[in-house]
């Protein structure tokens, strides 16, 4: 049933008003009616009350209905307003119209005033409901308006936090690959720049976490797929695996069931990140027994291909409550906690890969009895012909004698960038010329007429993309490659390269061999490699080093030292030990410790070393 409306009627007559109130009562209106008859009473009716319809007459002794539309339409918007007159003229109908009435009623015609009422009563909720509807869109639009601000502040932090980080290290991971090539360097000396090198790279992975991880919430990454063998990947990954497994004394497994699939077309890149975190965290939290990676992969309705890889360790396990929280950034169990390595966003960055590819990862697991986390995404049957073709990485020599020497002009604005460039690529036998701008490198173009141009992104007076855009312009242009330089490594940043006309995107920090590789592919020209050969520097052979019999020639004290100093992760100590250990006559053993300090494997060492003497 419905609640009566409330009605203020402003009527000066009694004998109206009963009329007006017992037709509306005979109509079906249920109504709970207060009356008016002066303009003090209607104004502290309105302040004091609430009504869902105003009934006024339009002539009365000391107010009329002219006034208290024009306050009801102040005071009382949203309220209907309805004129109740025993003589309304044409014109004075309409004119209460224009002023905002809902409608008029003669009182010699009172079998309208219900319908109208009603109608009123409708439209004026009606009314409401779509305004409130409007606010509810504009609000909407307001979040989204400030999410999407949020969204590009965010995206202007982490293109800015990745360009200041990356440009230093661009000098330092750059100067220590340049040096390594020095053939007068002493043999310690590259085992320092070594450790500078890998330290630099353990560094940035760990900023790239950070990245990703802000990436992934802001939605600014995307699935890259390419063509590729995947038992290349799993090969790569079990001899990497495999070997840190052994410096565990844990065993360590691979399966692979299902589909003979040679190629597969899917994200190589998120693939391999994925399944590196899930076992480096297996062998990270397991201290004896195995970790296995149970790759499958099947048909699951309409042919669609999936691919399913469970990483099982018979580690300390996890407990449901902190199942619940291991996919949140910065979350670790209380084994990570207790190691004190890593960021705690490897799992949240591997799920949210995960997700982004289509499929999820999960984990199931009991305390005291190990962890089985499985990763599944759908992928597509690849073409051969297409599947990008991998060698074991050589380091380039030199260009090949009877070829043109390629000229390749050097555009950034840091001189560290352009100094290192400009010496590694003169080493290899390019010809160079280095700018520090987006202009100067339009004259050098029009100079020099360089077949190859390194271009920096970011740059006071003109940027990269602009220059490019020029000399891509130019009828010269077309055939000059550029490839853009840049340590912003969001994925706007190589989309804008490219459709400024770019023709490859490298990211700082550059990798001398992805470097000279895209050169060499753009040229079209070709390189002497060096001839690799196992040695004991070999990190393979290293770790082979540590045997029980190297441990023993050790004096226990400095055992001792050297586990406490791995507990504490403290690197610089543990490097100093390291070298007391080969001032005992041990070098071999001395290598394979640093090998394993310079990747930051303190769970081996610890294993290795044992427990110290009490």
């Amino acid at each position: 049933m419905k609640p009566p409306l409330r009605i203020l009627l402003v009527e000066d007559n009694p004998l109206d008003a009963e009329l007006i109130l017992a037709t509306l009562a005979h109509e079906g209106v249920g109504c709970d009616a207060v009356r008016v008859e002066t303009r003090a009473d209607f104004l502290q009716a309105i302040e004091k009350d609430s009504f869902d319809v105003i009934l006024s007459d339009c002539s009365l002794p000391s107010f009329d209905g002219f006034s208290a539309l024009k306050i009801a339409s102040e005071k009382l918007p949203s309220v209907p307003f309805v004129f109740v007159s025993g003589s309304m003229g044409e014109e004075l109908a309409i004119e209460s119209l224009k002023s905002g009435a809902t409608d008029y009623v003669l009182k010699l015609r009172l079998s309208r005033l219900a319908p109208a009422i009603r109608r009123a009563v409708a439209e004026a909720t009606e009314r409401a409901a779509r305004q409130e509807a409007e606010k509810s869109l504009a609000a909407s639009k307001t979040l989204a308006a400030e999410a999407e601000a949020a969204n590009r502040a965010k995206s202007t932090f982490l293109s800015t936090m990745s360009h200041e980080i990356r440009t230093p290290m661009n000098a330092i991971l750059g100067y220590s690959q340049l040096m390594l090539r020095d053939p007068a360097l002493s043999p310690d000396a590259k085992v320092n720049l070594k450790i500078i090198n890998r330290s630099g790279e353990h560094l940035l992975a760990l900023i790239n976490d950070v990245l990703d991880m802000s990436k992934i919430e802001a939605g600014y990454i995307e699935v890259n797929p390419t063509t590729f063998s995947l038992s290349e990947i799993l090969d790569d990954l079990s001899n990497m695996f495999r070997l840190r497994a052994g410096s565990k004394a844990l065993r360590f497994e691979m399966a692979v069931d299902g589909k003979s699939v040679p190629y597969v077309v899917a994200d190589e890149g998120k693939i391999r990140q994925v399944l590196i975190n899930l076992l480096g965290n297996a062998i990270k939290f397991t201290d004896r027994g195995l970790v296995k990676l149970h790759v499958t992969l099947e048909e699951r309705g309409a042919d669609r291909l999936w691919l399913s890889a469970g990483v099982e360790d018979t580690g300390p396990g996890i407990t449901d409550v902190e199942t619940g929280r291991l996919f949140q950034p910065f979350s670790q169990t209380n084994s990570g906690i207790n190691i004190q390595e890593g960021t705690g966003l490897g799992l949240a960055i591997s799920r949210g890969c995960a997700r982004l590819m289509g499929g999820d990862l999960t984990v199931t697991s009991s305390p005291g009895r190990g962890s089985v986390f499985r990763f599944e995404i759908p992928i597509e049957r690849g073409d051969a012909s297409v599947a990008i073709r991998r060698g074991n990485p050589r380091r380039v020599m030199c260009v090949r004698a009877g070829q043109e020497v390629p000229r390749v002009l050097i555009v950034d604005d840091q001189f560290e960038n352009r100094d290192w460039l400009s010496k590694l690529l003169s080493v290899v036998g390019f010809s160079t010329q280095s700018v520090e701008n987006g202009e100067a490198a339009l004259r050098s173009f029009e100079d020099w007429n360089p077949q190859l141009i390194l271009m920096d992104v970011h740059m006071p007076v003109m940027d990269g993309l602009e220059a490019t855009r020029r000399i891509k312009a130019a009828p010269r242009g077309k055939e000059t490659v550029i490839i853009a330089l840049t340590a912003s490594a969001m994925e706007d940043n190589r989309k804008t390269a490219y459709q400024c006309g770019a023709d490859d995107f490298v990211a700082k920090p550059c990798h001398e061999d992805e470097l000279l590789e895209k050169m060499r592919a753009h040229l079209n020209i070709c390189y002497d490699y060096e001839e690799v050969s196992g040695n004991e520097n070999d990190p393979v052979n290293g770790v082979a080093a540590l045997s029980a019999e190297g441990l023993e020639a050790i004096p226990r004290e400095l055992i001792d030292e050297l586990h406490g100093a791995t507990l504490n992760g403290d690197k610089s100590l543990l490097d100093q030990l390291i070298v007391k250990v080969r001032e005992t006559g041990n070098a071999r053993f001395a290598q394979a410790l640093k090998e394993l300090a310079d990747s930051y494997e303190y769970d081996a060492l610890i294993r290795l070393l044992g427990e110290p003497c009490r």
